[in-house]
């Protein structure tokens, strides 16, 4: 089965993705990180994604004003991270290869066997019978590791 999402469908999956990632990142041993520079004009201009909860502006707001915006997010690696050490940078994720992965699904085998598993968490995300357990395994779709990204 192949899902066929709309570019909005995209942003909220994303977006509710974000909000709910919990393991992902420790079972990967990574960071989130971004250029603090884009971080700052995007926090300017960024907008609650659902203002009929709140007018307040959230972490997850800033990094989809981030992606909006063309800007990266960058994974680095949790391991090498000190003032003193060089970054390593496992991948770099901009919106375009975000909705490309949501399109053509980079499968990675410790998360999902198949197109159909991946398509019946979407399908729960959008029937808000989703937790932290789909998150983790559809952020293995939004940024995936071990396959070659821009570094």
């Amino acid at each position: 089965m192949k899902i066929l999402l709309t570019d909005k469908e995209k942003l909220d999956l994303i977006y509710s993705i974000i909000v709910s990632i919990n393991y992902y990142y420790e079972e990967n041993n990574c960071l989130l990180h971004w250029n603090d520079k884009e971080y700052e004009i995007s926090k300017k201009v960024a907008k609650p994604q659902d203002d009929s909860y709140s007018s307040t502006i959230c972490y997850e707001d800033v990094l989809m004003s981030l992606l909006n915006k063309g800007y990266d997010i960058i994974l680095i690696d949790d391991y090498a991270w000190s003032e003193d050490e060089e970054v390593e940078v496992l991948g770099r994720y901009n919106l375009k290869e975000i909705f490309y992965n949501l399109d053509n699904l980079p499968l990675n085998s410790n998360y999902y066997d198949d197109e159909n598993s991946v398509a019946k968490d979407i399908l729960d995300v959008f029937a808000c019978k989703d937790d932290s357990y789909h998150a983790t395994r559809l952020m293995s779709i939004i940024f995936p590791l071990h396959i070659t990204t821009r570094k």
